[in-house]
């Protein structure tokens, strides 16, 4: 049976569940593990066994690290963290993922509220592998092994579970980590501290037969279901096995991509802007974005500023940085922008009137913006989760106009053309 507290020092019980036996290595086979991140924005993942790097390592929008696997016959996982920066004990302090250690690195089994990728090489002569969200998920995920079945998510569902993870507030769809029932029942957030057992599949629960998710009432049974309907062979809660649990040849290869969904990024950022192409369609990549009122004018991250609640604005085209924005897709006609590595263009609330902010990119609904097209090819209209659109305040072209949610219009202060 998978784990169901993420801070459990128990490691990977569904696996060892399924095996009794732990086998030697095949000799002649290195397994190797690749981690892709697929999301608009940095992150940060961590391990156990810490393999790589000490169990920690930046991943910027778009990289990819392969290293080579945990030892045979031995559990271990993978994860995701966002928003990571030095903390008061010597070790980085993330929205989701957190896992001790110094600096990046990880002094830990797991994390809560966090997507994981598990394996176990080589026990019992082959190899069990799955994608959990048994604790939580920040980032969906998908796991490829180099022969046998792939898991895969689709889309990122909507949060249904509330819990205030400590980080700045409270994280629900909007927020960056979507806590598991269990995870919120063990922080004794209400509903789901009314029955933990059942949530965690403990005590009465502890077995298949009690510990059924057909059974839970809403909202418990949302965040399975909903996770069912965006995934394919994929962990939901702790006795999920017939879903989420899969053997191939021991000492398989794997690749492990976080934001499967997103069409992907580059790493490197485009160095000038130009007026002169007539613009473009909406691509995953670098773009920046000047409005109809103010054409030679760009979507600008004031003084290339980095901190959280940071207003946008509009400048004069330089070509620098700070007004190329990194797209990536987060489904349909649907958008992440960062700038300035992990730093995301959010709605800061959604309200009329409300300037449109910098935030560190946590994937939440604030950060996605619906493109439609306006005019030609390549002008837009980017509408948040409130329908409401991105303007540029009062129409006007002067260095610093800030940029805002308002009402869709169609004038040419909310009509964007991207470069």
């Amino acid at each position: 049976m998978k784990s169901s507290h993420g801070t459990s020092n128990a490691l990977l019980q569904v696996l060892f569940s399924a095996l009794f036996v732990l086998s030697i290595a095949q000799a002649g086979q290195a397994a190797t593990i690749t981690v892709k991140n697929n999301c608009g924005y940095q992150i940060a993942i961590g391990m156990y066994p810490p393999v790589y790097n000490s169990g920690g390592a930046f991943l910027g929008a778009g990289a990819t690290v392969s290293f080579g696997a945990w030892a045979s016959g031995t559990g271990g996982r993978l994860w995701s963290r966002h928003n990571c920066a030095p903390g008061p004990g010597g070790f980085d302090i993330c929205s989701s993922g957190t896992c001790g250690g110094s600096g990046v690195s990880c002094n830990g089994t797991t994390a809560a509220g966090v997507t994981e990728a598990e394996i176990n090489f080589n026990a019992g002569g082959a190899d069990w592998y799955d994608i959990s969200y048994v604790d939580g998920y920040n980032d969906m995920a998908n796991i490829t092994p180099s022969v046998g079945y792939a898991p895969f998510a689709s889309s990122k569902p909507s949060c249904p579970t509330l819990l205030n993870d400590g980080y700045g507030g409270v994280y629900t769809a909007n927020g960056d980590s979507c806590q598991s029932p269990c995870n919120a029942a063990n922080q004794n957030v209400s509903p789901y501290n009314q029955n933990t057992d059942r949530w965690c599949c403990h005590g009465a629960y502890a077995t298949s037969a009690t510990c059924n998710e057909g059974s839970w009432p809403s909202p418990e049974s949302n965040y399975v279901n909903q996770l069912h309907a965006a995934t394919t062979g994929e962990y939901t809660y702790a006795y999920d096995d017939t879903i989420g649990l899969h053997q191939t040849t021991a000492n398989s290869s794997y690749t492990i991509t976080f934001c499967p969904s997103s069409s992907g990024t580059s790493t490197s950022s485009s160095s000038s802007s130009t007026t002169s192409s007539g613009g473009a369609p909406i691509t995953a990549g670098y773009h920046t974005l000047a409005p109809s009122c103010a054409p030679g004018s760009r979507l600008d991250d004031t003084n290339g500023a980095t901190a959280n609640g940071t207003g946008m604005q509009i400048w004069a085209a330089t070509g620098g940085s700070n007004q190329s924005w990194n797209f990536a897709n987060v489904g349909g006609a649907s958008w992440n922008a960062a700038v300035n590595g992990p730093y995301c263009l959010d709605d800061n609330g959604g309200a009329q009137g409300t300037q449109v902010a910098l935030w560190g990119c946590n994937g939440g609904v604030n950060q996605k913006w619906t493109a439609a097209q306006d005019g030609s090819s390549a002008q837009y209209k980017f509408l948040n989760g409130a329908g409401l659109c991105m303007d540029v305040s009062g129409a006007l072209s002067a260095n610093g106009t800030k940029v805002q949610s308002y009402t869709c219009n169609g004038t040419g202060a909310q009509s964007w053309t991207v470069y």
